[in-house]
């Protein structure tokens, strides 16, 4: 009897062998696929659920291309025009054919909206939600100030203030700043004296005055008091000033 002849095989080749044969042994044996995959009907393969009924045949048995009508898709997914395939939302619109019947790319020019954002009713169009409702018509068509604002209970964002009508949102840095932004003219009641980041109110009056001219010696509020509790700033003015004389002189020495 003939001795059986050894087969060389390289090593590489044979890790691939072992670990295509090993997958084939754990196929054969059922599995279970993930949450974004689907089995196909053999149970010996899964597909990306994207590639069901997209009309390119990827299980062995064809059972992606099988009962594809009346097919749903998830929360994270657009349909199809032919409602035969889904495809994640965010391919909708990326200039790239995904669904078999191109649909993903027609009517492009409708705005995607933020979530923060509303479509005006035309389309034209996304506005900002705290927009909503604001007595100023920022939608082409007015949409965004149309008869649902009657019956409007609004609210704003934590950084914004309500104006006084209870029907327009304006940021917190606008209140007070010298111009009226509400339509009532609300954020400008109320107010008060205000100084600049660059200035100090003195303390008994409405006067500001630069925030330079605080304990620099001279008198500058009417009641004194920014040069009240600066003997401390005196002091160290007057140990700064020495120093500076000293290396003056040590200098003009040398």
């Amino acid at each position: 009897m003939p001795a059986m002849m050894a087969l060389s095989v390289p090593r590489g080749e044979f890790i691939v062998l072992l670990i295509f044969h090993s997958l084939q042994v754990v196929t054969s044996q059922g599995r279970t696929c993930g949450s974004n995959e689907a089995m196909c009907a053999d149970s010996k393969r899964c597909i990306p659920n994207m590639w069901l009924c997209d009309k390119d045949r990827d299980c062995a048995d064809g059972s992606d291309e099988a009962d594809c009508e009346g097919r749903t898709c998830g929360s994270n997914e657009a349909m199809c025009a032919d409602s035969k395939q889904c495809i994640p939302n965010m391919w909708l619109c990326d200039k790239d054919r995904d669904c078999a019947d191109g649909s993903d790319e027609t009517a492009c020019d409708i705005f995607i909206c933020k979530a923060n954002q509303t479509r005006c009713a035309d389309g034209s169009a996304c506005v900002q939600n705290r927009w909503l409702c604001d007595g100023d018509s920022d939608c082409a068509d007015g949409s965004d100030e149309g008869p649902q604002c009657s019956n409007h209970t609004k609210t704003c964002n934590v950084d914004s203030a309500m104006c006084s009508d209870d029907n327009q949102c304006i940021p917190v840095s606008w209140l007070c700043d010298g111009e009226e932004d509400c339509f009532d003219k609300s954020d400008e009641r109320n107010c008060g004296p205000t100084c600049s980041v660059a200035e100090t109110m003195c303390k008994n009056t409405n006067q500001c005055i630069r925030s330079s001219q605080l304990c620099d010696g001279k008198q500058d509020c009417p009641d004194a008091s920014d040069e009240n509790g600066c003997a401390a700033v005196y002091s160290l003015k007057k140990i700064l000033q020495g120093f500076k004389t000293l290396f003056n002189n040590i200098t003009l020495s040398n």
